[in-house]
């Protein structure tokens, strides 16, 4: 099954401004929505789940965060999965009207994040979103709420809209309490202390010494430590495709036995597998054909080399980055690719 998730600021919550709210207060905010996603997406509008949680820095000023969820439709049965959204938001809120007021508009801004996920797919945008709305009190320390969101996707150009209803509950933390002064310092005797000394012969005092027992000739820092140095250590990928085809060739398993064996040497290496195609086609058709030759090679690495299935994930980028003109068969074969880049910052001993 194919989850998508989008983490995004797409979608801010605001708290409790009524009279049960004042500085120094943490308000939980439950809410429903609907969801108007961008018609570039052919993804269907939907209802949306959340859950906030703000704190109140003053009279006017609130910071939030919040997790919201949805289970939207494609348009028209594509014939793939339906997604999976889930967002998480920050946002930054200011409150008009009287404090202590029943009824309060606010404004709000945010920014963030956004992450499809398809079965073998990750695609990652930043968002950020304009919203309005109103809290009426219903009771002590408990508002009703409604808002309006416009968000902007910065790296696919989007425009989406959310209207959301929900009831926020507000916490108290109490005014602080003065600690207590404290004591004199007790006199401190005087003692003879012996001059320092230098145990391992680095030039830096034991008392300064962080690292005691430098080997002999070793170049230090201040603090007594090894100086080291750091290199980059990579490996590049790059397999390519007959025109509409997924199929990894044969010829192609040296060049991914070099990712596994990357991978294998540095465990905490993650790779980002990237599918590419020519021109030729929809662009709908291209996007489906570049997350299959990218899960292609993910498949290839995982079943036939061992790698651990969390260590690598799979993107499709359709026709949207090029390596070459399309003008050309030459051009077209260098675009039908899939190619990852994996680098490790190594330590190396002065």
């Amino acid at each position: 099954m194919r989850n998508l998730k989008l983490k995004s600021l797409a979608f801010g919550v605001a708290a409790v401004m009524g009279a049960a709210a004042h500085a120094d207060q943490i308000l939980i905010n439950p809410g429903v929505s609907y969801y108007f996603f961008d018609s570039e997406r052919a993804i269907d509008d939907s209802e949306a789940y959340s859950l906030g949680l703000e704190y109140i820095i003053g009279d006017r000023i609130g910071i939030a965060a919040t997790a919201l969820s949805a289970s939207p439709e494609w348009e028209d049965n594509v014939g793939v999965e339906d997604p999976d959204y889930l967002a998480y938001s920050f946002d930054a809120l200011y409150y008009f009207g009287q404090p202590g007021a029943k009824m309060r508009p606010f404004a709000a801004v945010g920014v963030g994040e956004g992450e499809f996920e398809f079965e073998q797919t990750d695609l990652v945008e930043t968002q950020v979103s304009l919203a309005g709305g109103v809290r009426y009190e219903i009771a002590p320390n408990t508002t009703l709420r409604g808002e309006a969101r416009v968000i902007h996707g910065i790296d696919e150009e989007t425009i989406e809209q959310a209207l959301s209803l929900g009831i926020s509950y507000a916490f108290d933390l109490g005014s602080p309490k003065k600690a207590a002064p404290a004591p004199a310092p007790a006199p401190v005797p005087v003692a003879v202390v012996e001059p320092p000394k230098d145990s391992d012969g680095d030039g830096v005092m034991d008392p300064n010494d962080k690292c005691p027992n430098t080997r002999a000739g070793a170049r230090v820092d201040a603090n007594g430590c090894e100086l080291v140095k750091t290199a980059i250590e990579s490996i590049r990928l790059n397999v390519q495709f007959p025109t509409a085809s997924a199929v990894v060739a044969p010829r192609y398993n040296s060049e991914i036995q070099k990712v596994a064996d990357f991978l294998n040497k540095y465990s905490d290496v993650t790779a980002v597998i990237e599918g590419h195609t020519d021109a030729q086609g929809k662009d709908e058709y291209n996007q489906k054909l570049s997350n299959s030759r990218a899960a292609s090679v993910r498949d290839v690495l995982i079943k036939s080399f061992g790698i651990d299935p969390s260590r690598v994930s799979a993107v499709g980028y359709g026709e949207t980055k090029p390596l070459a003109t399309n003008d050309t068969a030459a051009g077209r074969q260098e675009n039908r690719r899939v190619v990852a880049v994996l680098e490790k910052e190594v330590a190396v001993t002065q």
